[in-house]
């Protein structure tokens, strides 16, 4: 436990403080005061996600204890964490905006912050690393339906866009917010077509696909902490420079989006890769390149 928190802790304190640098700061004590704000909080530079990680650590001898205790009922205890977590999202959109917070602790009132409204993934994936095989077998099966299910969802968020903003009248934060039934239930099938995606690339890999694009894989799958933290710093150049767009390009921007999203993680992807390989910047990433050293002897 104290060797996943230290993997996790170093590179939060890091990168928060390298963002909070790149603010401006009146002198040392504002700056420090921000990044022990940001540290704490972790309310901006998609960091919560570092936090919810944390917490996960916390609890998940509770998940084990959870299977072990119910072994023979272990479909139940995914079905009933579907249904609390849908439960809870129709609160969240509906119940939650009408209900003053103000005075609730800081992950209640925050709660996108909190572990427990993630808490369906965690079990999900609790479940389907104990039943791998049913697992897999169950997602080879519906993978079609899967995919079909992904792509009418997607076109469904659109629609859920104008409901939440023409209807409920929603701000644009919360219109746009992940916690929604809606979008739940799109995870689901979309996490499950990604699942098959992975399995058939697993198929593929052996004898089917060039060196160059299983080492690309590889390498990110070593990496891919790091790509999330370090993506920060291309999207801040991004958003500079379609800040510089000329107003009423709306259509242009449109059709730069995909290539902007490839050109942003290709950016995620090379700097992650170089505080990997290249001394002392691995500790940024979860991967100090002396452990790794001694690891290798």
């Amino acid at each position: 436990m104290e060797k996943r928190y230290l993997g996790v802790l170093i590179p939060y304190l890091s990168w928060t403080a390298i963002l909070t640098g790149a603010e401006n700061h009146s002198s040392l004590g504002d700056f420090l005061e921000n990044w022990a704000h940001l540290s704490v909080y972790a309310d901006n530079y998609y960091m919560y996600y570092i936090l919810v990680t944390m917490q996960l650590y916390l609890i998940f001898p509770l998940i084990v204890w959870l299977f072990k205790l119910f072994l023979s009922y272990h479909h139940m205890i995914v079905v009933i964490s579907a249904v609390v977590q849908l439960g809870m999202l129709v609160f969240i959109k509906y119940q939650l905006p009408n209900i003053d917070t103000s005075g609730w602790p800081y992950l209640l009132k925050n709660y996108g912050f909190n572990v427990f409204v993630y808490q369906f993934y965690f079990i999900m994936g609790g479940y389907a690393a104990i039943h791998y095989q049913e697992f897999v077998a169950f997602i080879r099966k519906w993978h079609i339906w899967f995919g079909i299910s992904s792509l009418v969802f997607a076109c469904g968020t659109v629609l859920l866009y104008f409901y939440n903003v023409h209807v409920l009248n929603l701000t644009l934060n919360k219109a746009e917010e992940v916690h929604q039934p809606f979008i739940f239930i799109y995870d689901v099938v979309i996490i499950g077509y990604i699942v098959w995606l992975g399995l058939r690339y697993a198929d593929l890999r052996k004898n089917y696909l060039p060196k160059w694009i299983t080492n690309f894989v590889a390498i990110g799958a070593k990496i891919s902490f790091s790509i999330y933290l370090s993506q920060t710093l291309p999207l801040a150049l991004m958003f500079v420079l379609l800040s510089s767009l000329p107003s009423g390009n709306g259509w242009v921007l449109l059709v730069m989006l995909p290539f902007i999203y490839i050109i942003t993680a290709l950016m995620g992807y090379a700097l992650s890769y170089f505080f990997y390989k290249v001394p002392p910047f691995g500790f940024l990433i979860g991967r100090p390149q002396h452990i790794r050293k001694v690891v290798r002897t």
